[in-house]
């Protein structure tokens, strides 16, 4: 690719008002900087939660304001008078949110604010003379006010100087602020504004995460850290980035070798120095140099159209990150987080641009994936594959380590990095995503700053965004997946019961030598069943004998499984299956096989669970001899053990006279966890639309073992809107297509059973084996109904 050559001149008209701009919209980052530098850490930090607050406010409304201005793609005017409209309304939210994190000084939390509400006015005016081509005259006076305040606060520790400082942009732009236009003012564009609003709130969150981890101090030496490293990144993105575009010279060789140049200078500082400021400098320099070749990327987007998709995605990864980064190292390696956020956007933004429309091999790459979503194979973020042989981990504790992640996590991410994701085909999914991530950072950012929140948040974020990658395949696409799915079936179901056999058990084990497996009862199990219905309903008519094959091996799992919600599901899609295609004798045979297949392993359980197991001193040793851990072992006595069957396999309900009813111990269990949270919920009726502002202690319950329960607790009961018009809307569409493609309402009927029955006595939707493949599924069956109608541009 041949670059155009970049000759910039240091007095010309644009050259004077990209510096006006970064004088007026970077002074807060310079304040930070220099407070770093200078030693006054606690400074440094509430400087960085203000900026975080209004950042959450202002930003979420700017829509790519400048880009959009610049590109004559809006009016400035009309934008002066939407941002006059909500002035106010984001000075005082800003104000709340930086309030609640703590004390912060008064001087600098409302100076801060008036300065932010100035230059979120003056920016406007700034850029539309750049648009014109004439010069600010704000653009030499700007440095010199900022260097007054500098000079003051370190100086002589007064702030007076902070209010002269924070009006200036206002005065300066004052007779342009009048003439603002009330034209279609609401009609920024949907899409930029959503893109900034999730920018936004991240940012503010990241900032008060970092703090509530490591503290003020530590927080104090590494904020300016970042915003040294990341100034020239951010430049490119907000401010010279545009120009550049505009003026077609966004990927000039001084550009590329600048970005040589801070990869170089980033580690030479690190290695160098030994402070932890420096250090944390050195390693965002670094990660400026990729930032810039990710925002070259994201900007070409831009052009174009929206970059909404990518912006989503990089944001929820980066609060993920910052969890990540503490809990598998400690506070020191936080200093990597600008570095290691940069990478993320690198692959985000630059992959997207070249990946699939180079790769040869999409066939291949799509099997890879789609195997990565459906084996139940997990990895800790210790490094290990998780392999348990002598006791199935029930419940990690809480601790990031060790708790199993399956790598249909890794097979989701980069799956939508690779294949792309098509907005209009996929605008229901990103608009729900979109929304739910919004109204869960909102609960967070209101209710509670605690680290147990945020790690809720990740938990329910992380497996909707399969939405994406369902949505964006195509009829091709999804024939491959359910081909996939169901060769994948008739090797791994019958490999796991042999060695459930092998192992001297009834009860389904997780333990498969090489690998264990995570949830092996409550969640597997259901997945299986799930992709079996599928393929099933997608291969029905060319690959018959194959699912013949499978269907006695998945009745077995579905009694060895220990999921009554499984086995239910599997009993009802067969019966309903079978009655609606009862013109095939092959399909009609389903039930039977299904129910006899199910009845005799029961009957088998009965007659051998005794002779498998023996009970000494109130442990259950398995007579094989290979395993000696009581009730949690590989080789756990008797299917459905304390749901339908004691301990020797006997059936609990068969001495029970005509008018007993005994309540099974599970929905026992439920039914008391379920009342903890309605009380908790009745103690503080608020909470209701905001959330709790702290989580149940584990000890007490993991989760209410319902997901919408969980969700109302934790983020009030907003958050579950965008599931639920997502469904509706989802009913609404395949029924209304039913005539076109018949499959689409088998699949609603599975993807209710599990959105709506399973997940009202569990969480499978906020676990990630189980969620990203329901999510998937939900996105293939979004991907082949009719999108809504195009939104109007700006």
């Amino acid at each position: 690719m041949r670059y155009p050559q970049f000759s910039f001149n240091f007095f010309s008209p644009t050259s004077k008002n990209l510096a006006g701009y970064m004088s007026l919209t970077y002074s807060i980052t310079g304040l930070l900087v220099i407070l770093g530098l200078f030693g006054k850490h606690m400074l440094a930090a509430d400087v960085a939660i203000v900026q975080g607050a209004v950042l959450a406010t202002f930003y979420v409304l700017s829509g790519d304001a400048r880009h959009l201005i610049l590109t004559d793609q809006s009016s400035a005017k009309h934008v002066m008078f939407f941002r006059l409209i909500w002035l106010f309304p984001l000075a005082v939210i800003s104000y709340y949110l930086a309030s609640i994190t703590g004390h912060i000084n008064e001087s600098i939390l409302c100076g801060l604010i008036i300065r932010r509400s100035s230059e979120w006015l003056a920016e406007i005016h700034v850029t539309e003379m750049e648009r014109k081509n004439i010069i600010w005259d704000g653009w030499v006076l700007q440095p010199i006010l900022f260097f007054l305040l500098t000079a003051q606060i370190i100086l002589t520790n007064d702030f007076w100087f902070i209010w002269l400082w924070a009006i200036s942009p206002v005065v300066l732009s004052f007779k342009f602020i009048l003439q603002a236009k009330p034209h279609k003012f609401w009609n920024t564009g949907f899409e930029n504004i959503t893109s900034t609003a999730i920018i936004g709130f991240t940012g503010y969150t990241q900032r008060v995460l970092i703090v509530a981890l490591v503290g003020k101090e530590f927080s104090g030496m590494i904020f300016p850290g970042f915003a040294i490293g990341s100034f020239i990144g951010s430049m490119v993105a907000n401010v010279a980035g545009p120009t550049l575009l505009r003026k077609k010279m966004l990927y000039s060789t001084k550009i590329t070798i600048a970005i040589l140049i801070m990869l170089i200078l980033g580690a030479v500082i690190f290695f160098i120095t030994d402070t932890v400021l420096y250090k944390t400098a050195g390693l965002s320099i670094a990660g400026g140099g990729l930032m810039i070749v990710a925002q070259q990327s994201r900007l070409t987007h831009l052009k174009d159209n929206h970059t909404l998709v990518l912006d989503l995605l990089f944001q929820i990864s980066l609060v993920f990150s910052i969890l990540a980064i503490y809990f598998l190292f400690d506070e020191k390696a936080m200093m990597t987080f600008y570095l290691v956020g940069s990478a993320i956007a690198y692959i985000y933004y630059k992959w997207t641009l070249f990946m699939i429309e180079n790769f040869k091999f999409k066939k291949i790459l799509f099997i890879i994936i789609s195997l990565g979503l459906i084996f139940p194979i997990f990895f800790q973020l210790d490094g290990k594959i998780y392999n348990n042989e002598l006791v199935a981990m029930v419940d990690s504790g809480g601790n990031l380590k060790t708790l199993p992640l399956p790598f249909s996590l890794l097979a989701c991410y980069i799956g939508v990095v690779l294949f792309g994701v098509r907005y209009e085909k996929s605008k229901p999914a990103i608009i729900a995503i979109s929304a739910m991530f919004l109204l869960l950072i909102t609960s967070t950012i209101f209710s509670s700053q605690g680290v147990s929140k945020f790690l809720l948040l990740a938990q329910f974020i992380l497996p909707i965004t399969a939405l994406l990658l369902g949505s964006s395949i195509d009829s091709s696409w999804r024939k491959l997946f359910a081909k996939v799915s169901l060769y994948f079936l008739c090797i791994f179901v019958p490999f796991q019961l042999i060695a459930t056999w092998f192992q001297g058990s009834l009860a389904l084990t997780h333990y498969l030598y090489l690998f264990s497996i995570y949830s092996h009862y409550q969640f597997v199990p259901l997945m299986i069943a799930t992709l079996y219905a599928w393929t099933w309903v997608e291969l029905r008519n060319t690959h018959t004998k194959w699912l013949g094959y499978l269907t006695p091996w998945i009745a077995m799992y579905m009694a060895a499984g220990n999921s009554i919600l499984a086995l239910v599901g599997l009993i009802l899609f067969a019966c309903c299956f079978a009655f609606f295609k009862r013109n095939s004798k092959t399909i009609v045979l389903i039930p039977l096989i299904v129910i006899v297949t199910i009845l005799g392993y029961f009957y088998l359980n009965s007659k051998l669970a005794g002779s498998i197991t023996k009970h000494q001193n109130d442990n259950f040793i398995c007579k094989s001899g290979l395993y000696n851990q009581g009730p949690n072992s590989p080789c756990k006595p008797g299917v459905f053990n304390g749901k339908l069957f004691d301990w020797n396999g006997q059936f609990l309900y068969s001495n029970l006279n005509a008018t007993a009813i005994e309540v099974p111990v599970n929905l026992k269990d439920r039914i008391a966890i379920s009342s903890i949270y309605f009380n908790e919920i009745n103690k503080e009726p608020l909470s209701i639309f905001f959330g709790h502002s702290a989580t149940i202690n584990r000890n007490v319950a993991s989760s209410a073992h319902n997901y919408y329960l969980d969700l109302i607790y934790s983020f009030g009961i907003f958050s579950c809107f965008p599931l639920i018009i997502l469904l509706l809307y989802t009913s609404i569409k395949a029924y209304q297509q039913n005539g076109n493609d018949r499959a689409l309402l088998w699949l609603l009927g599975i993807i209710i059973y599990l959105v709506v029955f399973d997940n009202n006595f569990k969480v499978s939707l906020r676990q990630p084996y189980p969620g990203i493949l329901t999510f998937f599924l939900w996105g293939i069956l979004l991907g082949a109904i009719k999108p809504i109608g195009k939104l109007k541009p700006v």
